[in-house]
């Protein structure tokens, strides 16, 4: 899939002489990061004309952390690059009907039961990790009973 996004990128301005725009930039940085291809990512980012958008820089970050490319990270970090902070809301409405919200987002610690909260998405991360491979395995496993031969 890489290859053939770098073939038709690089067809666009050898064969069909189209200049690449920022958004073609940012779906080739994009496609290199989720591949894990971060120092090609990098590199190709820096040869988009300006400076490249936040959003692709976020992008990077991002993959960043999910190839564990700490240096790379930490790179972008001192240069003050930050993922956006998600917020989420919760009703903690009562039996009676009352609704009651809180709002809160990554790494906030304010609410009072902050550290049994975050005890318990640990807990419920494990167990979809859990589910996860479980079901990679089971669907390993029907894959495999399916794929032999009878004789």
């Amino acid at each position: 899939m890489v290859e053939m996004g770098r073939h038709l990128f690089h067809s666009m301005v050898k064969d069909y002489h189209i200049e690449p725009s920022p958004q073609h930039y940012s779906s080739m940085v994009d496609m290199l990061g989720r591949a894990g291809k971060l120092e090609e990512a990098e590199e190709l980012m820096s040869q988009i004309p300006g400076q490249p958008g936040f959003l692709l820089l976020q992008s990077l970050l991002g993959a960043c952390r999910i190839h564990g490319n700490v240096e790379m990270e930490k790179g972008m970090r001192d240069k003050g690059v930050r993922k956006e902070v998600g917020y989420s809301w919760v009703d903690t409405g009562d039996a009676d009907g009352s609704l009651y919200l809180h709002g809160f987002s990554s790494g906030d610690t304010s609410h009072p039961e902050s550290g049994k909260i975050c005890r318990m998405a640990k807990c419920l991360g494990l167990e979809m990790k859990i589910l996860r491979e479980n079901m990679w395995e089971t669907k390993s496993l029907k894959m495999d009973s399916f794929s032999r031969p009878s004789l």
